[in-house]
């Protein structure tokens, strides 16, 4: 929902669901606990210099988590014909009840799953390479994809929940524009 524009900058609003986590979504029973469902509310500021795109996102998680999560984006973005192509670097930021919820492992769960006790901090959470690419079927459908190459930074990374620090995942879908 755009709130505001101005000279190749828009604000806008977020509203999203965080699905959480069940313990045993880490691969260790009991290790790193649940984290419930949450509603993220949040705020959206880009900037666009053509051909280069500058994001902010701030959002915060009311249930679950209860955490706030920050990312900065750049991208090089372009359109040829009825094809678009997006390509850029993005860093996530999280404060500690995100950290702490996603990736500490308490006193009680590290006896149950036989992992080290980890107290996550907030900080800097991964890094991101991303690349979109979208054919315009018509002036309403699109399909789009998008491959991601996400890498987890110490804040992160450092917790005996994690088993790899590379993240790679691909999306592909159709979209209809209203």
């Amino acid at each position: 929902m755009k709130a505001y524009e101005f000279d190749g900058a828009t604000l806008s609003g977020r509203l999203g669901y965080d699905l959480g986590r069940s313990g045993g979504d880490a691969g260790h029973p009991n290790g790193g606990g649940d984290v419930g469902a949450g509603v993220n509310l949040g705020v959206e500021i880009t900037y666009e210099a053509d051909p280069l795109e500058f994001e902010a996102t701030l959002d915060r998680t009311v249930g679950g988590s209860n955490g706030f999560v920050g990312t900065l984006a750049l991208a090089y973005a372009n359109r040829f014909g009825q094809f678009g192509l997006s390509v850029g670097p993005s860093v996530t930021w999280a404060d500690g009840n995100y950290m702490g919820s996603y990736f500490s492992v308490n006193d009680h769960q590290a006896a149950k799953s036989g992992l080290s006790k980890y107290d996550a901090d907030g900080g800097f959470k991964r890094v991101d390479l991303e690349a979109n690419l979208s054919y315009a079927i018509t002036d309403n459908w699109v399909v789009q994809s998008r491959a991601d190459l996400g890498y987890l930074l110490p804040a992160a990374s450092d917790s005996p929940i994690v088993e790899e620090k590379l993240q790679p995942s691909f999306m592909l879908g159709l979209i209809y524009k209203f």
